[in-house]
């Protein structure tokens, strides 16, 4: 999982569906960054933001959201073969979070190409 801009996903076991954009720097093993989560309801977006940390090992990645309130969104991903548009994409799943009434799910996410500094760099 590699520094920069992902982009992706979230669906619970209750129906709940959020879109998450997560900037990361990835350092040997280590990952930090900050996050938003916006939970889309009937009536309105509700925004999450925080700071987040994890560890990869190989394609096997475990990322913590910690959300504002303190408790954290705990996601166990999987690096997957991105399509073309995308530099890379994980998949996995995600823990419940009781205090955001989340019970648990699945969260798609990628790093998208830069197509603009891509075509600069090849001219």
């Amino acid at each position: 999982m590699k520094t920069g801009q992902w982009e992706g996903d979230y669906t619970d076991v209750e129906g709940h569906r959020a879109r998450i954009q997560f900037k990361i720097t990835e350092t040997g093993a280590s990952i930090r960054g900050e996050f938003q989560l916006i939970l889309s309801t009937e009536d309105q977006a509700e925004r999450y933001q925080g700071n987040l940390t994890g560890s990869a090992n190989g394609d096997a990645i475990i990322l913590h959201f910690k959300m504002e309130s303190g408790e954290p969104m705990v996601c166990t991903l999987r690096l997957q073969e991105p399509a073309a548009y995308a530099q890379e994409a994980v998949f996995g799943v995600v823990a419940s979070v009781p205090s955001l009434k989340l019970g648990g799910g699945v969260l798609i996410a990628w790093r998208f190409r830069d197509t603009l500094s891509e075509s600069s760099a090849r001219d």
